[in-house]
């Protein structure tokens, strides 16, 4: 889970900007909290704001920075996915800053990285909160010398001044060490960190291919019940969504093995890779129960006049059939498995009814301490409701004259428990909407 996400000097976040997941103090809703020793952790955050103000800029950090820690960069050329504040000289000069703090099988974890230029890390470092623990490692960069500094954690006998001297010498200006630790050093202490980043951390975004989909259906019973629930509580006018597995060989021609080799090769449990044929049906290629690559696809079953089954493919759906079926993995993998489930623009497509619905499956289903997290964007007001969410989940982005964002929670404003946000929020008494120029309705 997430605790406190800060970022600064990222896309449109010049100054530092935090996304705080701590529960305040609030009577209502405790359902929504996980406790962790003294912290109370909120599983769920919603943000608003006008087109511009930097909500979906806080999803698009997010992914820079997981691509930063699992995919790290392959040569000294390479150029890392953070991207400064553009709109302001001196910005462009400063260190981008990621900080996340996260807690994971009741461990505590804080990591961080500036990055300068895309080029130069100047600083990194992972800390581990539980017992007697503390520094996993740290890493500086001189600009003047052009040297790397790592300090590693002090374990007699584990690791001594030489392997530090070598990491040092050895790892690029723009090389994440956290990702040389685990990809190359084998060094066991990072793997929980990095291991809840590549497979927990997960997003979903407006035009999204439903990567999970398939692989879910076809390979977790559980989530196979779960959505035949959900589907026909929906009333999308869905019967059952039918699996059919199919020999990988079938899906690539002779000139096209090469390309078959290559995504067979960068399968991970995790990581399902989706195809399409000429006529558009979906396959998805993922590795099984017993991690041997397999592959599927879908026929979605709809009754007709004369009761008879009829198959329709993904595409072959209204687009909000489709983005209905795009979050079931968020939706159902965050109820059976401790996922963290980042999306941008939740509403898209979908009726208000049904996207409250959903949304009350995940917030009011028995989890059994499940420590999984929903945070979304949206411009759909009708689901500020205090009946539905907690003044702390609810967050608003704004963007100044000069094109900085910023962000700031619901519970700022102190609103009473039976306030209408709804209505206070598009009369704007919490700010995040757009200014219009009324001068606009003259226009010609």
């Amino acid at each position: 889970m997430i605790i406190r996400y800060l970022v600064k000097n990222v896309l449109s976040f010049k100054n530092e900007t935090v996304l705080d997941m701590v529960a305040q103090n609030y009577k209502k809703h405790k359902n929504h909290i996980h406790k962790f020793k003294n912290i109370d952790i909120l599983k769920f955050a919603t943000m608003y704001g006008a087109n511009a103000a930097g909500k979906s800029n806080i999803v698009h950090s997010l992914m820079m920075l997981k691509k930063i820690i699992t995919e790290g960069t392959k040569s000294k050329f390479d150029l890392l996915p953070s991207k400064p504040f553009k709109l302001d000289q001196e910005s462009e000069k400063e260190p981008s800053r990621f900080e996340i703090d996260l807690f994971i099988n009741k461990k505590r974890y804080v990591y961080g990285i500036e990055i300068l230029k895309r080029k130069y890390i100047v600083k990194e470092w992972l800390y581990i909160k539980v017992g007697r623990g503390g520094k996993i490692f740290e890493r500086t960069y001189s600009t003047k010398q052009d040297k790397n500094t790592i300090s590693l954690f002090t374990k007699e006998g584990r690791i001594k001044k030489l392997t530090e001297e070598l990491y040092s010498k050895e790892i690029r200006n723009n090389q994440p060490f956290v990702h040389m630790a685990y990809q190359e050093k084998k060094i066991t202490e990072i793997n929980e960190f990095y291991e809840w980043f590549n497979d927990k951390l997960q997003f979903v975004l407006p035009k999204y291919m439903p990567n999970h989909l398939i692989m879910e259906l076809a390979t977790n019973k559980k989530f196979e019940e779960l959505s035949e629930k959900l589907i026909k509580l929906s009333g999308i006018g869905i019967k059952h969504i039918q699996v059919k597995k199919i020999d990988i060989d079938k899906l690539f021609s002779i000139d096209e093995q090469d390309h078959k080799m290559k995504i067979l090769s960068n399968l991970t449990k995790k990581y399902p890779k989706v195809i399409s044929d000429s006529e558009g049906r979906l396959y998805s290629i993922y590795l099984n129960l017993e991690n041997e690559p397999e592959a599927a696809y879908i026929n979605i079953v709809h009754k007709t006049e004369t009761g008879d089954d009829k198959f329709l493919q993904f595409f072959e759906e209204s687009r909000g059939t489709q983005r209905f079926l795009e979050l079931l993995p968020a939706i159902i993998g965050t109820i059976l498995d401790e996922y963290v489930y980042v999306i941008d623009e939740i509403e898209s497509s979908l009726h208000p009814s049904l996207l409250k619905e959903l949304l009350r499956v995940f917030l009011n289903y028995d989890y059994n301490d499940n420590v999984s997290q929903f945070i979304f964007t949206s411009h759909a007001p009708y689901l500020l409701d205090l009946k539905l969410f907690r003044q702390d989940e609810i967050w608003f982005a704004e963007r100044n004259e000069f094109g900085e964002s910023i962000i700031y929670s619901l519970s700022d404003f102190k609103p009473r428990f039976d306030l209408d946000i709804e209505k206070g929020y598009l009369h704007g008494k919490f700010g995040a909407i757009p200014y219009i120029d009324r001068t606009i309705r003259t226009w010609r």
